[in-house]
């Protein structure tokens, strides 16, 4: 099995240049890859911030340069806080957003492929919460995405989803309104600050 650190940028190329000398070609790459060393700005050390967005941006960088006009899927796990934002999350929040902003060159590369950027949610039983963060979601109104229900709704979104970004989060119906709407006033409130 070949294998490379993703924010190693010459092993990545190299493990692609293996990849497509044994099978041919590459049709579809899902960047999976995050890490999280959660702290407030003011309290943040550059090397921490770097691991954390180079770990989303490194690897999408060397994808572009080295896949963007022959591949049919693009699959990208970004995350909720691209779009709202954690405490102590502006270095996961900022690669995020990067990938999520990088969908266009994607598309305008290679109209034809298929390509998403899912900002989850925290799952249940799987992901990278933990329990400071998960109180937070849950002081929110958010809920876990459950194995089986996020798995469907992924190969869903994959085969039928007509938008390249996807937000994914579980909860109550009022309690989703009622986090988007507080979001959408904080963010409003941010920018008349500004």
């Amino acid at each position: 099995m070949k294998k490379a650190y993703v924010t190693d940028q010459d092993e990545l190329r190299q493990l692609i240049a293996d990849v497509k000398e044994e099978y041919g070609q590459i049709d579809g790459v899902i960047h999976a890859a995050g890490i999280l060393e959660d702290k407030l700005f003011k309290n943040k050390e550059l090397a921490s911030f770097e691991r954390v967005y180079n770990t989303k941006v490194l690897p999408l960088e060397v994808i572009m340069e080295e896949l963007a006009t022959e591949l049919k899927l693009l699959v990208l796990f970004s995350s909720i806080s691209s779009a709202f934002g954690n405490a102590g999350q502006c270095d996961y929040s900022s690669g995020n957003s990067a990938m999520d902003a990088a969908i266009t060159n994607f598309q305008t590369a290679n109209p034809t492929m298929v390509i998403k950027s899912f900002n989850w949610g925290p799952w249940k039983g799987a992901g990278m919460v933990d329990a400071g963060l998960e109180s937070e979601f849950r002081k929110k109104g958010i809920s876990f995405i459950e194995l089986d229900k996020g798995g469907d709704f992924f190969v869903k979104e994959i085969f039928h989803g007509t938008n390249a970004r996807v937000l994914a989060i579980a909860g109550e119906e009022e309690n989703m309104a009622n986090f988007i709407d507080e979001a959408l006033i904080a963010e409003k409130r941010s920018m008349t600050n500004v």
